[in-house]
Formats: C-alpha cells, sequence, structure tokens
C-alpha cells in the first residue's frame, strides 16, 4: 500500500521521473502473488474527477498490469445510502456563484485507488539437473 499526492510535481518532466522512481522502488518491493495498491490524493483545487493515464502508462512501462481504480468514498452511509454534509466553505462558495443554474460543482468525498500486480511471473528456480543419462 503506498500513499502519494498527484502530480508528484507540478513540472511535467520532473513528475513523470518521479513517478518511474516510486513505481520500480514498488516492483522491487512486491512480494511473489502480491499487488499494489495505489492510494493517489488530489490537491483540493482539482476542477473535476481525475483521470490517472499517466500512472497507468508509467506502471506498465515497469511490468506492472492495471487491475482496478477502486473509489473509496468518504461519507457517512444512511442503509446503503451515502450521506454527505457539505461543509460551511462549501455552502459559502456555493452562495457566492451569480448563476447557480448553471454553475457544476465537483465536490471532492473520495480516494482513488489504483491497483496494479505484476505482469510477467516471477522467475523459477531450477532444482538440480534434469534429464540425460547418468553416467558412472
Amino acid at each position: 500500500l503506498v500513499v502519494a499526492c498527484w502530480p508528484l510535481d507540478s513540472h511535467d518532466a520532473t513528475n513523470r521521473t518521479r513517478l518511474g522512481w516510486l513505481l520500480t522502488a514498488c516492483v522491487g518491493l512486491l512480494r511473489p502473488g502480491g499487488c499494489l495498491v495505489l492510494v493517489v490524493t488530489v490537491p483540493p483545487t482539482a476542477d473535476g474527477p481525475e483521470d490517472f493515464p499517466p500512472v497507468t502508462t508509467a506502471a506498465a512501462s515497469v511490468g506492472l498490469g492495471y487491475l482496478q481504480h477502486i473509489v473509496a468514498v468518504a461519507a457517512d452511509t444512511d442503509g446503503d445510502a451515502f450521506v454527505y454534509h457539505v461543509t460551511d466553505e462549501e455552502l459559502l462558495t456555493l452562495t457566492h456563484q451569480s448563476d447557480q443554474r448553471w454553475t457544476a460543482t465537483h465536490l471532492r468525498v473520495h480516494a482513488d485507488l489504483l491497483v496494479f500486480s505484476p505482469t510477467a511471473p516471477p522467475p523459477t528456480k531450477r532444482r538440480g539437473r534434469r534429464g540425460g543419462d547418468r553416467h558412472d
């Protein structure tokens, strides 16, 4: 399980380099049959839902296959319904918008969990000599 803020750097080239280092280190730490769960937090200034193709592309380049994207909702539940209470700041922002009928607001109430697994099986160990004739 690895937690990271996204992006890892505000400059694209540095972000890609750091992402490569992070994912390479994660591959080295994975045990056979293990998987990587990358919990990605996005700055609160994000305008809308975040998509992570740079992460999945970088993961593929170091031998990790993308399994799934899990959205972990941070809200109370009432039965099988989510209950989300807006904060005072969010309400204040909504009241200062000029025309609410035409404004869409994305309130971030979740974290993104990206799950990866190694694409290549671990190398098998050879056990002794196999095959061939026995010589005395």
